[in-house]
């Protein structure tokens, strides 16, 4: 773990899909963010002894010459707070992917390059504590998968019986991680939101809305995640009284 984060280095090359697909499959994390100059630096120091000269980072820049056209996956933000970009950078002529120099006279700053480079990369999870028999942690909660399908009240029912609540999502993380928990045969999860409108979301377990990944509104509130719809996984709206497989979530350690 590296200042609050859980770091994991990869020190052969991939194209930077496949480094992304790669971090996918260890709990839903993400080719790693760089927010500020300390985690810059703790980056450089991760990687010092590895022998690598380059490394992906989790940043695509949109034809632009400045941080404020680059973006960090699963809608993390931009790079206009912080950025470390060497001269002439970002070059759209270049590519859009963003490179970490981990070796050399400019050892810490960013580049740009061909996303079809090949190249080491970091993925990157929040720290958890780890609760005994729960199978599913992120992020300090547990998550209770249920493969049949329930009505949103009788999912909710089930999820308070097991001092839980139906899932709320909180960031483009957390919905790749829960996407991660599930392979493409099934189609899709209930949630624990309700959204009378695309702009207008409320979660059950009364938790505020810090993110929406709303895509498409049908008749009825109650909100699913699609699980075979590209990456990341969209949700939409359906009639609450469609049974739905589904998925609570709860504090680690929590007791009812």
């Amino acid at each position: 773990m590296v200042d609050g984060k859980c770091w994991k280095l990869f020190n052969h090359g991939e194209i930077r899909s496949d480094a992304d697909r790669i971090c996918k499959t260890y709990s839903g994390s993400t080719l790693v963010s760089i927010k500020n100059y300390d985690e810059n630096k703790l980056l450089i120091d991760f990687v010092k002894d590895s022998h690598i000269d380059t490394l992906w980072t989790g940043l695509f820049c949109n034809n632009g010459t400045n941080s404020t056209s680059c973006f960090w996956d699963v809608q993390a933000g931009s790079a206009e707070q912080y950025s470390n970009f060497g001269t002439g950078y970002p070059n759209p002529n270049y590519g859009g992917c963003v490179y970490f120099t981990a070796s050399g006279d400019t050892t810490g700053q960013w580049g740009s390059a061909q996303c079809s480079q090949n190249m080491p990369f970091v993925c990157e999870l929040p720290p958890t504590i780890i609760e005994s028999g729960c199978k599913y942690i992120y992020n300090n909660n547990c998550y209770i998968r249920t493969d049949y399908g329930y009505t949103t009240t009788q999912a909710q029912r089930y999820c308070v019986s097991n001092c839980a609540n139906l899932v709320s999502i909180h960031s483009g993380n957390e919905n790749r991680f829960i996407q991660a928990m599930y392979d493409m045969s099934y189609a899709y999860i209930l949630i624990g939101g309700l959204a009378p409108s695309r702009d207008y979301l409320i979660w059950l377990d009364g938790s505020p809305t810090d993110y929406n990944n709303l895509n498409v509104i049908n008749p009825g509130v109650c909100v699913l995640m699609s699980l075979s719809n590209g990456s990341p996984a969209i949700w939409y709206t359906k009639e609450c009284g469609y049974p739905s497989w589904f998925l609570c979530k709860r504090p680690v350690g929590a007791k009812c």
